[in-house]
Parts: C-alpha cells; sequence; structure tokens
C-alpha cells in the first residue's frame, strides 16, 4: 500500500522554489519558471564538464564534448519528445532538472564511490538517490 502511495508525493523540487521565493519577497511564477530555469541551464555544461573529466577525458576534450553536447540539445528540439526539447525546453520542471542535471551527479558521485569506496562517497550516493527519486 505505500509505495503505491509514494507516487503521489508532491515533488520536492516545486514547494522549494516557492518557498524560496515567498523568502526572498520574488514572484513564485516568476523563481519557478525564469530563475529556476536559468540556474538549471547554467549549471548544465558544469556538470557535463565535470562528469567527463569523472571519465578522465583531457580537459580541452571535455570541453568540446560538453560544447557538442549542448549544440545537440539546442538544436534537437523538433519532436515532442525529442532529447533537446525535453531537457532544455522544459529546463523549468522539475522532472527535466532530474535528468539533466541530478543523473550526471549520480552517476559522478557513484564513480568516486566506487573508485574509492568511503562512508562519505556513500553517504552522498544515497543522497543523490533521494533527491533523484523526489
Amino acid at each position: 500500500m505505500l509505495p503505491a502511495l509514494l507516487n503521489f508525493i508532491t515533488p520536492a523540487h516545486e514547494p522549494f522554489v516557492v518557498m524560496t521565493a515567498a523568502l526572498f519577497g520574488i514572484d513564485p511564477l516568476l523563481a519557478y519558471q525564469n530563475i529556476g530555469a536559468a540556474l538549471a541551464a547554467s549549471f548544465l555544461p558544469i556538470v557535463y564538464v565535470v562528469l567527463y573529466r569523472t571519465f578522465r577525458l583531457a580537459p580541452c576534450t571535455a570541453l568540446a564534448a560538453t560544447c557538442l553536447a549542448v549544440v545537440f540539445l539546442v538544436s534537437d528540439g523538433n519532436g515532442l519528445y525529442a532529447f533537446g526539447n525535453w531537457l532544455l525546453g522544459r529546463i523549468w520542471q522539475g522532472k527535466a532538472i532530474a535528468n539533466a542535471l541530478l543523473m550526471p551527479t549520480t552517476v559522478i558521485l557513484a564513480w568516486r564511490f566506487l573508485l574509492r569506496p568511503t562512508r562519505c562517497h556513500f553517504l552522498l550516493v544515497v543522497l543523490a538517490a533521494f533527491a533523484r527519486r523526489a
């Protein structure tokens, strides 16, 4: 019974943005659709460079691969379920942010845990998995 109820829990991203906007006196809709999307889109290249560097690509190669990935995402917005439309076109949605940022971050943290299994790395992987679920 309980696992079925977990599907109806409000996602953690939206209430967090609204509460933060209320705390700073910002319009919640502006914060949710514009400021959050700008922050997520600005973190996208950083996360991908760190991901490529985690897999031991050279810095120039990691930067070039990130540029190619961003160009692909910007140009691939034709279909409704295209990668670019789903990730960059809907970056203000919590699910798109989770797929664009939290999945690569979870891979980075899991890779670090596999290379050096410490309690701290394990805790970071668990927290990233919980953040990805919410």
